[in-house]
């Protein structure tokens, strides 16, 4: 299933067979928003975009509130999947590069990076550990600062 935004003349969202014409709502810019930057968003890039003379305990709310509010939107759904779909791929590619290489870090930050935001957060764990173990066993190494960085991320709750 494709997903495609129209961004110039009257914003659309056009996903499989169905077209949908979004009132211009703070929810749908942010949506069209995150289709034109097609990558991870900070939830600080946001706050400075969307709610940046607002203080941050409110904005942070203000921004929860907003991204459950796209999850009702219509399309939703279909956008979800289609992103699910799309980290699914990514996981599979990167799984097997990583596996021709088990000592390649770049790609196993990567990895973990789209595993975790797949919702694979105890898979990404997982492989970081083992990556640990085998950077210790094969070359006595330590893992970079980037990735010891990435693993306290993921061990952190998060607001999703």
């Amino acid at each position: 299933m494709e997903v495609y935004a129209r961004l110039l003349g009257a914003p659309q969202l056009k996903l499989a067979n169905s077209s949908y014409d979004a009132p211009p709502t703070k929810a749908t810019i942010l949506l069209y928003y995150l289709a034109y930057k097609g990558e991870w968003c900070s939830r600080d890039e946001l706050l400075y975009l969307f709610y940046p003379d607002t203080a941050e305990e409110a904005a942070r709310s203000s921004l929860r509130q907003l991204l459950t509010s796209i999850r009702r939107l219509p399309y939703s759904e279909g956008l979800e999947i289609e992103a699910a779909r799309r980290y699914t791929d990514a996981a599979k590619l990167l799984e097997k590069l990583y596996k021709a290489d088990p000592l390649d870090e770049a790609v196993l930050q990567r990895c973990v990076m789209v595993l975790y935001g797949s919702g694979e957060r105890h898979k990404a764990l997982v492989m970081c550990e083992a990556f640990t173990r085998k950077l210790r066993q094969e070359l006595d190494g330590e893992p970079e600062e980037a990735t010891l960085q990435l693993v306290e991320r993921i061990k952190k709750p998060s607001l999703r």
